[in-house]
């Protein structure tokens, strides 16, 4: 496998280990006591020489396992010079075979590390991927240094139980900022207010497919064999042809090149009057006579970027002028090292087409060079029965890298195809530093009046530890949410536990910001939840993590948050991480509201969340390390409710619980992904779970942002016999519209419509 950069722009000296006598050269082995191996290898699958690192027979192995954050040994190091404060792309490309994974332990396994040097002496900021278990692929993260470093040791081997690891070629780049831009504290509007033309149930694929190909199988894992039919070129004309009739298809996937019974614009239109067609830019070029040019930018020094130009149903779960990575690599043997992506050239010509043809662009290219910066690169257009996208479907199939790219390219194609996917969560790049967390803390101060943060003020430290309470602001006068008397109890949510476990964070935030939408998208039920409790928020309980896609080596230690503010506590929702694919809810002892979630909890949790995302994931119970039992399948991970005095021991437990609180903790799986290309479904999951139980502590509530209908069950023993169940409109006033009686002997479900919310409060 010859290399694509040029040693110009890579740092790293013989990246391939192909020089040397007795070892590769400029690289240095450092050897643990685990009896690892290391042997040259003259190429796989036609490639170049590259290097083998190979665990001891079972058995032979000496791991210390009560190391907390076990050293580096057996791996290959080597010396990079840097500058201070630059961004550099650190990357390794490898195989990984017969992986021996101590039951998911993030510390195993194939470890890509850098530690920060000046001269001699090492710098606080070693960090290092997760632990990559897979068949083939790429680790892949940026890296800042510090402002003092003048170097960096790089490491990549086996730690402890590691397998087999085979190590093609090694990078670092200087970059640019890395491109990915979230906007946490936007309104992107609930996924009802796009509706999309079609819910698909049924697609025809036609091109040049085979039924083993990647995009055929991922749909099948998707809507299921009977639901995707491969069709043949020659059977697709012009209107509804007689496979895609027999065949009941409400979608047309064009992969590749075009029917020979599509030859124009009109006869693609027409087409469409009956389906959702999807088809490549360079299709659409084909049919336009050349009023449509498309240039394909190939680039090996930093990955593609969409950014998203057009808020609609493709488009949900971001927020405008988002930007996500999205681009093809390795498609059709091509090199997985190198980004490929269409764009279409702007221009007269190109905007004349557009208007003539009802055409919209739904995403613009974002790239390190200003001249492919900016064009066009998804299109939509409506149609009385379906309509057309225009979007390139090998992202979907590129080789995936530690960042999982392939989901954001998933998630694209499956909302143009109408799946309701999401309800809260939303697109989220976690800050890379804490200055620029507390940046994303000070404009959601800004952005929402009815929120007060206290506690992060210019110049931004490391060890602000903000606190954020809904209600009256000192210099404002729209106290729209209730008195700020003390009397009502505290309902206090705790993020950012180790630092590292983003997910809350992010999906905190979403929540949060949800109960203070404006009209015609304002929250039913926050006036009633406001009425009976306060509402706050912190958001960091322990040091913001180096970003993005790198951790800290070793356990996190949280850090000490105090006590609670004087006044009662209702509750207390503490959210963080655990290493697999496992949703627990932890709490302390018997109370009403523990039997409440009980009762309650998996029936909503069933109808709000469990069973809408789709994506590349484990099973269930499975290490969240070891992507060997990673599949494209969807998400039906439910919580788990268990009692565990442990997580509950410090003195800020007690003095929470002395304030009548009801503790909580909640573990969401720790992908070794970044969160980058899962935030729209991890920050889903963590909101809806909040809404939940937040609702169970003040009785019950649930609200449908879905485009179609919530069928919500009632549980038994969560109201009492008589009381009035409360349905809102999104945009009324919160009040009694539909009120009903709950039989105290069986249950019942309501059904919630798009934008209503059910409303029930404990007396």
């Amino acid at each position: 496998m010859d290399s694509i950069v040029p040693d110009s722009l890579n740092l790293v000296k013989n990246p391939r280990f192909v020089t040397g006598r007795q070892a590769p050269r400029a690289w240095r082995w450092i050897a643990g006591d685990d009896g690892f191996t290391w042997q040259w290898l003259p190429g796989l699958n036609g490639g170049g020489p590259c290097m083998e690192i190979s665990a001891p027979a079972p058995g032979q192995r000496q791991t210390d396992r009560s190391r907390a954050a076990p050293a580096m040994r057996d791996v290959w190091s080597q010396q990079v010079r840097c500058v201070g404060n630059q961004y550099y792309r650190v990357e390794a490309t490898v195989s990984v075979t017969e992986p021996k994974a101590d039951q998911g332990d993030p510390d195993t396994g194939l470890v890509l590390s850098v530690q920060p040097r000046r001269g001699e002496e090492t710098l606080d900021d070693r960090l290092e991927t997760p632990a990559l278990q897979a068949d083939s692929g790429t680790i892949r993260a940026f890296y800042e240094t510090p402002a003092r470093a003048t170097s960096i040791d790089l490491r990549i081997g086996l730690r402890q139980d590691g397998g087999r690891a085979i190590i093609h070629e090694v990078l670092v780049m200087p970059i640019l900022d890395p491109d990915s831009t979230s906007h946490p504290a936007a309104v992107p509007p609930p996924p009802y207010a796009y509706p999309a033309p079609k819910h698909v149930q049924s697609i025809g694929v036609c091109g040049d497919v085979s039924e083993d190909r990647t995009l055929v199988r991922i749909l099948r894992a998707r809507y299921g064999n009977d639901a995707i039919r491969v069709l043949r070129p020659q059977t697709l004309e012009a209107g509804p042809g007689k496979a895609v009739r027999r065949g009941k298809c409400d979608a047309i996937l064009i992969a590749g090149a075009l029917p020979p019974g599509i030859r124009s614009v009109g006869a693609l239109l027409a087409l469409a009057e009956r389906h959702l067609v999807v088809l490549s830019p360079q299709a659409l070029a084909g049919l336009s006579r050349g009023a449509v040019e498309v240039r394909t930018i190939r680039q090996k020094d930093d990955p593609l970027y969409a950014t998203v130009q057009e808020s609609n149903f493709i488009t949900r779960g971001f927020a405008l002028r988002d930007c996500f990575p999205f681009a093809g690599q390795g498609v059709g043997g091509a090199d997985p090292r190198v980004f490929v992506q269409p764009q279409f050239r702007s221009g007269r010509a190109f905007t004349g087409f557009c208007r003539k043809n009802g055409f919209i662009t739904v995403l613009r290219s974002e790239t390190d060079a200003d001249a492919t910066s900016g064009k066009p690169i998804c299109l939509y257009k409506e149609t009385p029965g379906g309509g057309v996208v225009v979007m390139d479907l090998d992202p979907i199939e590129s080789k995936a890298s530690t960042a999982n790219e392939r989901s954001l390219a998933v998630f694209l194609l499956l909302n143009a195809l109408g799946a309701e996917q999401t309800s809260l969560g939303q697109f989220a790049v976690p800050a890379r530093s804490h200055r620029e967390f507390w940046e994303q803390i000070t404009d959601f101060d800004q952005r929402f009046a009815e929120w007060t943060v206290d506690g992060v003020t210019p110049p931004y430290r490391q060890n602000m530890r903000p606190y954020v309470q809904l209600g009256r602001k000192a210099d404002a006068s729209a106290d729209t949410f209730g008195p700020p008397e003390v009397e009502r109890p505290l309902i206090l949510i705790r993020t950012g536990l180790t630092g590292d476990d983003l997910d809350g964070v992010y999906g905190a935030m979403t929540w949060l910001k949800s109960l203070v939408y404006p009209v015609p998208y304002a929250c039913p039920y926050v006036k009633m939840l406001t009425s009976r409790y306060r509402i706050a928020w912190v958001p960091l309980c322990a040091e913001w993590p180096k970003g993005t896609g790198w951790r800290r080596p070793g356990p996190a230690v949280p850090a000490s948050c105090g006590g609670v503010e004087p006044g009662p506590v209702a509750m207390v929702i503490d959210l963080t991480n655990g290493p697999r694919n496992e949703l627990r809810v932890l709490m302390q002892g018997k109370s009403p509201l523990r039997r409440r979630i009980e009762q309650a909890l998996l029936g909503l949790w069933w109808a709000c969340f469990a069973g809408r995302y789709f994506g590349w994931s484990p099973a269930d119970g499975s290490p969240m390390t070891d992507q060997r039992h990673y599949v494209w399948q969807m998400d039906t991970l439910v919580p788990r409710i268990e009692s565990d005095d442990r997580v509950f021991a410090d003195d800020f437990y007690s003095s929470a619980r002395a304030a009548g609180a009801d503790l909580v903790r909640v573990e969401t799986p720790n992908s070794p992904a970044d969160l980058l290309c899962n935030s729209i479904w991890r920050t889903d999951r963590v909101a809806t779970l909040l809404e939940i139980l937040v609702g169970l502590q003040c009785g019950l509530l649930a609200m449908n942002r879905r485009q179609s209908g919530l069928e919500l069950p009632l549980p038994v023993g969560v109201a009492a016999p008589g009381d009035a169940l409360h349905i809102v409109k999104a945009k009324q006033t919160p009040g009694q519209v539909n009120a009903s009686p709950v039989p105290a002997s069986r249950t019942r479900t309501v059904t919630l419509h798009a934008g209503e919310a059910l409303c029930y409060c404990r007396s």
